[in-house]
Protein backbone atom coordinates (compact mmCIF):
# COMPACT_ATOMS: atom_id res chain seq x y z
CA UNK A 1 0.00 0.00 0.00
CA UNK A 2 0.98 3.23 -1.03
CA UNK A 3 1.79 5.92 1.85
CA UNK A 4 1.07 9.85 0.84
CA UNK A 5 2.17 12.57 3.34
CA UNK A 6 1.80 16.37 2.51
CA UNK A 7 2.80 19.03 4.20
CA UNK A 8 2.17 22.42 4.09
CA UNK A 9 3.12 26.03 5.50
CA UNK A 10 0.10 27.90 5.36
CA UNK A 11 -3.59 27.16 4.18
CA UNK A 12 -4.11 25.00 1.25
CA UNK A 13 -5.24 26.72 -1.61
CA UNK A 14 -8.39 25.74 -2.86
CA UNK A 15 -7.90 26.35 -6.61
CA UNK A 16 -5.63 23.88 -7.53
CA UNK A 17 -7.57 21.11 -4.96
CA UNK A 18 -10.73 21.73 -7.12
CA UNK A 19 -8.98 21.63 -10.72
CA UNK A 20 -7.37 18.50 -9.02
CA UNK A 21 -10.00 16.68 -8.32
CA UNK A 22 -11.88 17.49 -11.85
CA UNK A 23 -9.34 16.92 -13.80
CA UNK A 24 -7.08 14.42 -12.49
CA UNK A 25 -7.33 10.46 -13.59
CA UNK A 26 -7.33 8.15 -11.01
CA UNK A 27 -8.30 4.49 -10.75
CA UNK A 28 -11.78 3.21 -10.48
CA UNK A 29 -12.41 1.87 -6.85
CA UNK A 30 -14.05 -1.69 -6.69
CA UNK A 31 -14.85 -3.76 -3.68
CA UNK A 32 -11.86 -5.14 -1.90
CA UNK A 33 -10.07 -2.42 -2.73
CA UNK A 34 -8.17 0.45 0.38
CA UNK A 35 -7.53 3.94 0.39
CA UNK A 36 -3.89 4.66 0.45
CA UNK A 37 -2.73 5.65 3.81
CA UNK A 38 -2.40 9.60 3.11
CA UNK A 39 -1.54 12.43 5.78
CA UNK A 40 -0.73 15.83 5.83
CA UNK A 41 0.02 18.60 8.02
CA UNK A 42 0.70 22.24 8.76
CA UNK A 43 2.67 23.33 11.86
CA UNK A 44 2.78 26.56 13.48
CA UNK A 45 -0.77 27.61 11.75
CA UNK A 46 -2.94 30.50 13.34
CA UNK A 47 -6.26 31.82 12.72
CA UNK A 48 -6.77 34.43 10.51
CA UNK A 49 -8.21 37.28 12.64
CA UNK A 50 -10.46 39.01 10.05
CA UNK A 51 -11.96 35.36 9.05
CA UNK A 52 -12.05 34.19 12.32
CA UNK A 53 -14.26 37.38 13.18
CA UNK A 54 -16.10 36.88 9.97
CA UNK A 55 -17.12 32.95 10.89
CA UNK A 56 -18.36 34.14 14.19
CA UNK A 57 -20.29 36.62 12.45
CA UNK A 58 -21.78 34.54 9.61
CA UNK A 59 -22.60 31.52 12.37
CA UNK A 60 -24.10 33.60 14.33
CA UNK A 61 -21.65 32.83 17.06
CA UNK A 62 -20.60 35.59 19.99
CA UNK A 63 -17.78 36.91 19.97
CA UNK A 64 -14.87 35.56 22.30
CA UNK A 65 -11.09 35.38 23.30
CA UNK A 66 -11.09 31.63 22.00
CA UNK A 67 -11.74 29.48 19.25
CA UNK A 68 -15.89 28.46 18.63
CA UNK A 69 -15.72 24.82 19.34
CA UNK A 70 -16.12 24.00 15.25
CA UNK A 71 -13.62 26.32 13.95
CA UNK A 72 -10.66 23.65 13.61
CA UNK A 73 -12.53 21.77 11.14
CA UNK A 74 -12.91 25.29 9.07
CA UNK A 75 -8.53 25.50 9.49
CA UNK A 76 -8.38 21.75 8.57
CA UNK A 77 -11.28 21.35 5.95
CA UNK A 78 -8.46 22.59 2.98
CA UNK A 79 -6.15 19.28 4.65
CA UNK A 80 -8.74 16.69 3.89
CA UNK A 81 -9.78 18.13 0.35
CA UNK A 82 -5.88 18.07 -0.32
CA UNK A 83 -5.38 14.36 0.53
CA UNK A 84 -8.69 13.52 -0.93
CA UNK A 85 -8.20 15.48 -4.34
CA UNK A 86 -4.63 13.11 -4.86
CA UNK A 87 -5.16 10.91 -7.88
CA UNK A 88 -4.01 8.17 -6.18
CA UNK A 89 -7.54 8.62 -4.00
CA UNK A 90 -9.80 6.05 -5.51
CA UNK A 91 -12.90 7.90 -5.25
CA UNK A 92 -14.10 11.69 -6.77
CA UNK A 93 -13.65 14.58 -4.46
CA UNK A 94 -16.90 16.46 -6.20
CA UNK A 95 -19.11 13.34 -5.59
CA UNK A 96 -17.88 12.84 -1.78
CA UNK A 97 -20.78 13.87 0.97
CA UNK A 98 -19.98 14.58 4.25
CA UNK A 99 -21.97 12.01 6.38
CA UNK A 100 -21.20 12.48 9.98
CA UNK A 101 -18.39 14.52 12.19
CA UNK A 102 -17.29 13.81 15.80
CA UNK A 103 -14.81 16.80 17.52
CA UNK A 104 -13.65 16.86 21.25
CA UNK A 105 -12.15 20.14 22.47
CA UNK A 106 -9.83 19.43 25.78
CA UNK A 107 -9.08 22.98 25.79
CA UNK A 108 -9.84 25.63 24.58
CA UNK A 109 -8.05 27.76 22.22
CA UNK A 110 -7.03 31.35 22.41
CA UNK A 111 -7.77 33.29 19.06
CA UNK A 112 -3.73 33.93 18.56
CA UNK A 113 -2.89 30.71 19.69
CA UNK A 114 -0.06 29.01 17.26
CA UNK A 115 -1.20 25.47 16.53
CA UNK A 116 0.22 21.90 14.84
CA UNK A 117 -2.61 20.74 12.46
CA UNK A 118 -2.65 16.95 10.97
CA UNK A 119 -5.27 14.86 9.37
CA UNK A 120 -4.90 10.95 8.70
CA UNK A 121 -7.09 9.08 6.37
CA UNK A 122 -8.26 5.96 9.16
CA UNK A 123 -11.05 3.81 7.76
CA UNK A 124 -13.26 2.74 4.88
CA UNK A 125 -16.32 0.68 5.59
CA UNK A 126 -18.95 -0.47 2.90
CA UNK A 127 -21.98 0.47 3.75
CA UNK A 128 -25.83 -0.11 2.49
CA UNK A 129 -25.51 3.82 0.64
CA UNK A 130 -21.79 3.46 -0.71
CA UNK A 131 -18.49 3.49 0.28
CA UNK A 132 -17.54 5.48 3.46
CA UNK A 133 -14.26 6.69 4.82
CA UNK A 134 -12.89 8.68 7.95
CA UNK A 135 -10.17 11.26 8.34
CA UNK A 136 -9.31 11.82 11.60
CA UNK A 137 -8.05 15.51 12.85
CA UNK A 138 -4.96 16.44 15.75
CA UNK A 139 -4.52 19.74 16.81
CA UNK A 140 -1.73 20.67 19.36
CA UNK A 141 -0.20 23.48 21.04
CA UNK A 142 3.09 22.49 21.54
CA UNK A 143 2.91 18.91 23.12
CA UNK A 144 -0.39 19.44 24.15
CA UNK A 145 -3.73 17.57 22.34
CA UNK A 146 -6.06 20.14 22.16
CA UNK A 147 -9.17 19.33 19.72
CA UNK A 148 -9.46 16.17 18.01
CA UNK A 149 -12.04 15.18 15.33
CA UNK A 150 -13.34 12.31 13.41
CA UNK A 151 -15.00 13.58 9.70
CA UNK A 152 -16.48 10.90 7.61
CA UNK A 153 -17.19 11.17 3.96
CA UNK A 154 -19.98 9.01 1.95
CA UNK A 155 -19.26 7.81 -1.59
CA UNK A 156 -22.83 6.75 -2.94
CA UNK A 157 -22.88 3.60 -4.83
CA UNK A 158 -23.49 -0.24 -4.82
CA UNK A 159 -22.05 -3.13 -3.38
CA UNK A 160 -23.32 -6.88 -3.06
CA UNK A 161 -21.64 -7.26 0.15
CA UNK A 162 -21.62 -4.13 3.19
CA UNK A 163 -21.59 -4.03 6.70
CA UNK A 164 -23.00 -0.75 8.69
CA UNK A 165 -22.04 2.02 10.39
CA UNK A 166 -20.52 2.00 13.78
CA UNK A 167 -22.56 1.67 16.45
CA UNK A 168 -20.90 4.47 18.53
CA UNK A 169 -21.88 6.63 15.82
CA UNK A 170 -25.64 6.52 16.53
CA UNK A 171 -27.59 8.82 18.60
CA UNK A 172 -31.05 8.49 20.30
CA UNK A 173 -33.92 9.84 19.25
CA UNK A 174 -35.29 12.90 20.56
CA UNK A 175 -37.83 12.55 23.55
CA UNK A 176 -41.73 14.66 23.60
CA UNK A 177 -40.67 17.28 25.56
CA UNK A 178 -38.23 19.56 23.25
CA UNK A 179 -37.38 23.36 22.97
CA UNK A 180 -37.80 24.65 19.20
CA UNK A 181 -35.97 27.69 17.67
CA UNK A 182 -36.70 28.54 13.54
CA UNK A 183 -34.54 30.73 11.13
CA UNK A 184 -34.04 31.48 7.86
CA UNK A 185 -30.85 30.54 5.49
CA UNK A 186 -30.36 34.00 3.67
CA UNK A 187 -30.27 34.19 0.25
CA UNK A 188 -26.70 33.85 -0.37
CA UNK A 189 -25.81 32.19 2.88
CA UNK A 190 -23.26 30.13 1.03
CA UNK A 191 -21.26 32.59 -0.62
CA UNK A 192 -20.67 33.82 2.82
CA UNK A 193 -19.29 31.01 4.46
CA UNK A 194 -17.27 30.18 1.76
CA UNK A 195 -15.40 33.62 2.40
CA UNK A 196 -14.76 32.81 5.56
CA UNK A 197 -14.03 29.15 5.25
CA UNK A 198 -12.48 28.74 1.56
CA UNK A 199 -14.62 26.18 0.88
CA UNK A 200 -16.19 27.15 -2.64
CA UNK A 201 -18.08 23.89 -3.56
CA UNK A 202 -20.13 25.34 -6.27
CA UNK A 203 -23.36 23.45 -4.78
CA UNK A 204 -23.54 25.85 -2.32
CA UNK A 205 -22.53 29.07 -3.94
CA UNK A 206 -24.70 29.10 -7.29
CA UNK A 207 -28.16 27.59 -8.13
CA UNK A 208 -26.92 26.48 -11.56
CA UNK A 209 -24.36 24.56 -10.80
CA UNK A 210 -26.30 22.86 -7.65
CA UNK A 211 -28.80 21.79 -10.21
CA UNK A 212 -25.95 20.22 -12.37
CA UNK A 213 -24.81 18.02 -9.65
CA UNK A 214 -28.78 17.05 -8.83
CA UNK A 215 -29.89 19.50 -6.23
CA UNK A 216 -33.14 21.79 -6.98
CA UNK A 217 -31.35 24.48 -5.63
CA UNK A 218 -28.07 25.92 -3.81
CA UNK A 219 -27.71 24.39 -0.19
CA UNK A 220 -25.73 25.35 3.00
CA UNK A 221 -22.71 23.95 4.24
CA UNK A 222 -23.41 20.74 6.56
CA UNK A 223 -21.16 22.99 8.95
CA UNK A 224 -22.64 26.36 9.00
CA UNK A 225 -26.01 24.46 10.28
CA UNK A 226 -23.84 22.77 12.55
CA UNK A 227 -22.48 25.91 14.41
CA UNK A 228 -26.11 27.91 13.84
CA UNK A 229 -27.61 25.15 15.81
CA UNK A 230 -24.91 25.46 18.97
CA UNK A 231 -25.70 29.43 18.75
CA UNK A 232 -29.10 28.26 19.89
CA UNK A 233 -27.65 25.95 22.89
CA UNK A 234 -26.90 27.00 26.37
CA UNK A 235 -23.26 27.51 26.79
CA UNK A 236 -21.58 24.66 28.32
CA UNK A 237 -19.55 24.91 31.72
CA UNK A 238 -16.41 23.78 30.86
CA UNK A 239 -13.66 23.92 28.48
CA UNK A 240 -13.73 19.81 27.76
CA UNK A 241 -17.01 19.39 24.94
CA UNK A 242 -17.53 17.01 22.75
CA UNK A 243 -20.37 17.32 19.47
CA UNK A 244 -21.56 14.60 17.35
CA UNK A 245 -23.67 15.33 14.07
CA UNK A 246 -24.98 13.27 11.27
CA UNK A 247 -26.11 15.28 8.14
CA UNK A 248 -29.36 13.45 6.74
CA UNK A 249 -30.09 16.12 3.69
CA UNK A 250 -29.71 19.13 2.68
CA UNK A 251 -30.34 22.27 3.67
CA UNK A 252 -31.67 24.80 0.77
CA UNK A 253 -31.15 28.28 0.31
CA UNK A 254 -33.96 30.68 1.47
CA UNK A 255 -35.30 27.74 3.25
CA UNK A 256 -36.91 27.87 6.95
CA UNK A 257 -35.41 25.75 9.52
CA UNK A 258 -36.96 24.47 13.01
CA UNK A 259 -34.29 23.22 15.45
CA UNK A 260 -36.03 20.93 18.32
CA UNK A 261 -33.60 20.47 21.49
CA UNK A 262 -34.10 18.49 24.27
CA UNK A 263 -31.74 19.43 26.81
CA UNK A 264 -30.79 17.36 30.01
CA UNK A 265 -28.49 18.82 32.16
CA UNK A 266 -25.58 20.14 30.51
CA UNK A 267 -26.37 17.65 27.71
CA UNK A 268 -28.52 18.96 24.31
CA UNK A 269 -29.63 16.70 21.76
CA UNK A 270 -31.22 18.73 18.91
CA UNK A 271 -32.50 17.72 15.51
CA UNK A 272 -33.32 19.85 12.18
CA UNK A 273 -36.19 20.23 10.63
CA UNK A 274 -36.74 21.69 6.56
CA UNK A 275 -40.00 22.86 4.92
CA UNK A 276 -42.64 19.85 5.39
CA UNK A 277 -40.16 16.98 5.59
CA UNK A 278 -40.85 15.18 8.30
CA UNK A 279 -37.72 13.58 8.62
CA UNK A 280 -34.59 15.39 10.25
CA UNK A 281 -31.78 16.88 8.15
CA UNK A 282 -29.39 16.96 11.28
CA UNK A 283 -29.29 15.15 14.09
CA UNK A 284 -26.51 15.89 16.54
CA UNK A 285 -25.72 16.24 20.38
CA UNK A 286 -23.66 18.55 22.51
CA UNK A 287 -22.21 17.81 25.91
CA UNK A 288 -19.47 18.27 28.32
CA UNK A 289 -16.58 15.60 27.53
CA UNK A 290 -15.10 13.42 30.19
CA UNK A 291 -11.32 13.50 31.41
CA UNK A 292 -9.33 10.91 29.05
CA UNK A 293 -12.61 10.29 26.93
CA UNK A 294 -11.67 9.95 22.85
CA UNK A 295 -13.65 9.52 19.65
CA UNK A 296 -14.65 6.12 18.91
Amino acid sequence: MSTIHVEFNQSPAFMPIYKAALFGKRKKFRAGDVIPEMSSTWNGAKANPEKLAGYRTVCGLEDSTHWPLLYPHVLTSALHLAMMSNTAFPFKLLGAVHARNHCIQHQRIANDAVVDLSCQSVTLRLVKQGAEFDIATRVQVGDALVWEGLSTYLIRGKYKEFGEQPEWTKLPDLGEEVETATWKVPAGQGRRYAKVCGDYNPIHISKILAKMFGFKRDLIHGMWSAAKSISNCPALPGEAQRFDVQFKGPVFMESSVEMKRESTGDTHRFDLYTGKDPRPCLVAKLAPAQAGETIG
